[in-house]
């Protein structure tokens, strides 16, 4: 991503293309990565180099499991849905806050929204949460081990990260995306970058166009998913076979395979 910015600039990304054409092989994490690449980079002797390699999740580090934690996390008696992110304008937490305010309005003491990142936004994010009269209803927690986040993903019911373009910045990959169908909690995600070759709709998770698709209609898709078990055992049978593919172990393996060509 800071390549991509770094060649805006002609003679800047005249350098960046000398050095580019002197390596082997150039990985990219995803197809859309490598898509934005192309639009900054189409020298055909580039282009050539360019293999797309996902990146991979720890299995082991997301076996690890807090039991005091969770415990304490399971006395709110409600379904948790999940975040996990930075705090930065580009994954649009406040958007997740509005969809969660209306989830909370049409199903009161239902869900309990538990953000875990920090970042640039935080101030803001928590202003909001305090405007919507959220605080009971949602935690932000900035400060977390492996342990808790794995944690956390395990006790969650819903996964949800709405990422959005912003300015030069997106979504390469969603490593998150993956960790939270190995955790077995279903994913909510918006059709963006990298995280759209990840979710398919209905199949594994449920994506959404953000520019389509209202607040009040994904609370309402999050609200009937939740109810019903013959979905949410689908989709997280799916999701959980889906990212068991996904290891670092294979992503080592592949770029070595690419360079030994």
């Amino acid at each position: 991503m800071e390549v991509m910015r770094f060649a805006k600039a002609s003679l800047k990304k005249k350098i960046v293309s000398h050095f580019l054409k002197k390596n082997k092989k150039i990985i990219t994490v995803s197809n859309y990565t490598k898509k934005i690449f192309f639009s900054n980079f189409n020298d055909k002797s580039i282009k050539d180099k360019v293999s797309v390699v996902y990146n991979g999740i720890s299995k082991d580090k997301l076996k690890l499991i807090d039991k005091k934690f969770v415990k304490s996390l399971k006395k709110k008696k409600k379904k948790i849905i999940t975040c996990v992110a930075n705090l930065v304008p580009r994954k649009n937490i406040q958007y997740l806050i509005e969809i969660f305010y209306i989830l909370n309005q049409n199903n009161p003491n239902k869900f309990h929204l538990y953000i875990a990142g920090d970042g640039s936004e935080k101030s803001n994010i928590l202003e909001l949460i305090s405007k919507l009269k959220l605080t009971k209803d949602v935690t932000l927690n900035t400060n977390l081990s492996d342990r808790e986040i794995s944690s956390i993903l395990h006790v969650s019911k819903i996964f949800c990260l709405f990422s959005k373009n912003y300015k030069h910045e997106f979504e390469g990959f969603g490593i998150v995306i993956i960790e939270a169908m190995f955790a077995k909690s279903i994913v909510f995600a918006s059709q963006h970058g990298g995280m759209q070759e990840l979710v398919k709709n209905n199949v594994n998770g449920f994506s959404f166009n953000l520019r389509t698709s209202k607040p009040n209609l994904i609370a309402k898709k999050i609200e009937l998913v939740s109810k019903n078990k013959n979905i949410k055992k689908r989709i997280i049978s799916k999701a959980h076979n889906f990212s068991s593919n996904f290891s670092w172990k294979k992503n080592i393996e592949t770029i070595l395979s690419y360079i030994n060509q």
